[in-house]
């Protein structure tokens, strides 16, 4: 055989073992995160006993806030005077009591047969606006929320207690390093981009959700953390 035609050859299949080999490879930024985590230095829980409303409010050192509502996935009972029982429905047999007027949340643990445990006193701050109000709002010193890309799932945790999972917040994967997230009370008005290479939060006016656009205001939340795990 003509050696050129068998140096052709050989050329050939090396360009199409590198172009595989290039490629054919997934780097790393281009794989789905298996889960994004958002750490907030702060954020409440805002709680409307005559309503039986609670709400999340995930803070940073920003005006804006992350909202989540809490909606069906919690119970909220008066117990007795100035005292109200909070449950996610996902605790099972386990509840917050709050005493608003001690400023104290404990957490209640009793099993099907009735039999209480030992109270839990949390270290959560009690906060009351109005003396005359009802409401009232409780600290938690970290909040995350937790995305599954491939699942479509986000979770929000108040000190590692499961707090709601956001379904009044929108997502949306944007591109292999960008994804968009929206709280139904902030739709048009503003939403936050992940920014998954710079490991950034970053909220965002000016833009269309879900769509790269280049009348966005960005403002990075730098006191918020990004961690990402492929």
């Amino acid at each position: 055989m003509n050696k050129g035609i068998v140096f052709l050859i050989l050329f050939c299949l090396f360009l199409t073992l590198t172009g595989f080999f290039i490629f054919g490879q997934n780097p790393t930024q281009e794989k789905e995160p298996k889960q994004i985590k958002i750490i907030f230095s702060k954020g409440s829980l805002r709680c409307d006993p005559s309503r039986g409303s609670v709400a999340f409010y995930a803070a940073s050192a920003y005006p804006e806030q992350f909202y989540a509502g809490g909606g069906d996935e919690w119970e909220v009972q008066f117990f007795s005077a100035g005292v109200y029982r909070l449950r996610q429905t996902s605790w099972g047999n386990s509840s917050w009591e709050v005493d608003v007027m001690r400023r104290q949340v404990q957490k209640i643990s009793e099993s099907t047969s009735l039999t209480r445990y030992d109270n839990q006193i949390l270290g959560f701050e009690v906060v009351v606006p109005k003396p005359e109000e009802t409401g009232f709002a409780i600290n938690f010193k970290k909040m995350e929320l937790r995305f599954e890309p491939a699942k479509n799932q986000m979770k929000l945790f108040g000190d590692n207690f499961l707090l709601s999972n956001c379904r009044d917040v929108d997502r949306c994967k944007v591109n292999p390093q960008l994804y968009h997230i929206e709280s139904f009370n902030l739709r048009g008005i503003g939403f936050w981009k992940i920014d998954l290479p710079a490991k950034q939060l970053i909220y965002t006016t000016g833009g269309m959700f879900c769509e790269v656009s280049e009348k966005e205001s960005d403002v990075v939340w730098s006191d918020v953390k990004v961690e990402v795990k492929y």
